[in-house]
């Protein structure tokens, strides 16, 4: 439990300084290029982080999606018609 701990406190002490530089890095930076290249390039490089994780974590939400829809079986029809609804949402935008 205690490895588990300091490794949090690591990842949050990571995330503190990634959010305390930006604004300095982003200062320094846009003196070579535009904003819109800046916004840009901070989202195709947050989708190299992404995009393998939700490769990798697809077959984990199909299984919770499976015992999401077994909670909703006690449910009124209406209830199921909206949960069906927004899971429809959710896949048109995955």
């Amino acid at each position: 439990m205690r490895s588990a701990s300091g490794a949090a406190a690591a990842v949050l002490l990571l995330v503190i300084l990634l959010w305390a530089s930006n604004s300095i890095m982003a200062k320094i930076v846009l003196r070579e290029i535009d904003p819109l290249t800046l916004t840009w390039l901070r989202f195709l490089i947050a989708g190299g982080f992404y995009l393998p994780y939700a490769v990798l974590t697809r077959a984990e939400r199909a299984r919770a999606r499976i015992r999401d829809d077994e909670l909703w079986s006690g449910c009124s029809t209406e209830a199921q018609r909206e949960h069906k609804a927004l899971d429809m949402a959710n896949k048109a935008v995955l």
